[in-house]
């Protein structure tokens, strides 16, 4: 038989809900604020948050060479995916995780976009594509930016950074950090 993790009482075989206090089985408490704090770690939520945004830029290249159309909700799932890598690798709690999340999902996205159009100038004009990558320097890539910008891209990269911004670390409301700081001091 069973006992409630909460009360100690006996429980009815396949009983998932505790009749005499309520308890959930299987229901764990609440991380303290203090523990998310400690468990945070930004280096981790950098590399995770870079590497997402590499994956995230060669899903946007892979998809707009396929199609041969830059489809700027790819910019939407390149700013979930590094906002989810950043939160479960970082373990982030406060917002600088969303900042970071920010910066990785609109640096993926622009590389994204660069790494399908050295793709199209490969193919076009018969160079490898590593001869052109190998070529690039700052003024080339914003003349790349400037000629293949489109308005509705800002749109699509506002909403990769709200994407990363928004999934990038764990979101605790004032009453949250209240009810968990205060179970801490009255526990400890």
């Amino acid at each position: 038989m069973k006992t409630c993790p909460s009360c100690g009482k006996d429980m009815l075989p396949g009983a998932s809900r505790c009749k005499h206090c309520g308890a959930t089985l299987g229901h764990t408490q609440k991380k303290g604020y203090g523990e998310l704090m400690a468990e945070q770690n930004l280096w981790v939520g950098i590399l995770g948050g870079i590497i997402a945004a590499f994956v995230g830029s060669l899903l946007w290249a892979l998809i707009t060479v396929v199609t041969g159309y830059k489809i700027g909700w790819v910019a939407v799932g390149v700013g979930g995916i590094v906002g989810y890598t950043i939160r479960t690798f970082g373990k982030g709690a406060s917002p600088i995780f969303g900042i970071l999340g920010a910066l990785c999902s609109v640096g993926g996205c622009l590389c994204g976009n660069l790494v399908s159009i050295c793709i199209f100038v490969s193919r076009e004009e018969h160079i490898p594509v590593m001869d052109i990558v190998s070529r690039l320097d700052l003024p080339m890539l914003a003349t790349l930016v400037k000629v293949t910008f489109d308005p509705a891209d800002l749109v699509f990269y506002a909403i990769a950074v709200y994407e990363g911004y928004r999934f990038s670390f764990i979101r605790l409301t004032k009453e949250e950090i209240i009810s968990t700081t205060n179970i801490q001091k009255t526990s400890g």
